[in-house]
């Protein structure tokens, strides 16, 4: 049997090997350290994305409690709510009150 043969039937016998093996345990351990990272750092992306909805969602929520709320409470007309607006950070609520008034 030649060299070359030979190294082909012993490539082609691993290659059997790895893809008979589960997916995980297919990669080398530089590959698996690489996934890993990869896993990792998409889990912080999505952790993130997560933390950033969270933060759109407590807006709104505040948003709604500034009109709806805090309107309805004695001694607070347009003109403080549009102060307490603006306090909070709510430009563009403050100035679609300031259109309304």
């Amino acid at each position: 049997m030649s060299m070359n043969r030979k190294v082909k039937r012993q490539l082609e016998k691993e290659q059997r090997k790895q893809m008979a093996k589960p997916l995980g345990q297919r990669l080398s351990p530089s590959q698996r350290k690489l996934a890993e990272k990869i896993e990792q750092d998409l889990i912080k992306q999505g952790e993130m994305i997560g933390h950033l909805k969270g933060l759109d969602e407590a807006s709104q929520i505040y948003r709604e409690r500034l009109l709806n709320i805090v309107a309805k409470i004695d001694g607070i007309g347009p003109k403080r709510l549009i102060q307490i607006a603006i306090g909070l950070g709510f430009t563009e609520i403050a100035e679609e009150l300031e259109k309304k008034s």
